[in-house]
């Protein structure tokens, strides 16, 4: 129980660190409202859509491996938003499903 709780913590510390500076990143550059509630809508699609199956995978994979395939796909998310152009939409878009996902 205490490691699933440390893997929900550290996500979650990973998620707002990166989520929370994005609208003011994408302002920043220039990008509308409507392209920065897009991308959060993105997020938040891929942070609640797969919660259909999570439990189902975790019990036929097991912790161990869903926890690292959420850790290697918040360090994907976090590369690419750190990478991404601020220009691009569909990058930014892209990172923050990963985000969501992970």
């Amino acid at each position: 129980m205490l490691a699933g709780a440390t893997v929900m913590v550290l996500t979650q510390i990973a998620m707002v660190a990166i989520m929370t500076m994005t609208p003011v990143h994408m302002r920043h550059h220039g990008h509308s409202l409507g392209e920065v509630g897009f991308v959060i809508g993105i997020h938040i699609g891929a942070m609640f859509l797969p919660s259909l199956v999570t439990g189902a995978l975790v019990d036929r994979v097991g912790r161990i491996p869903m926890a690292t395939a959420a850790g290697i796909t918040l360090l994907a998310a976090g590369a690419l938003a750190a990478t991404a152009p601020g220009d691009s939409v569909p990058l930014l878009a892209l990172a923050l499903a990963l985000l969501g996902l992970g």
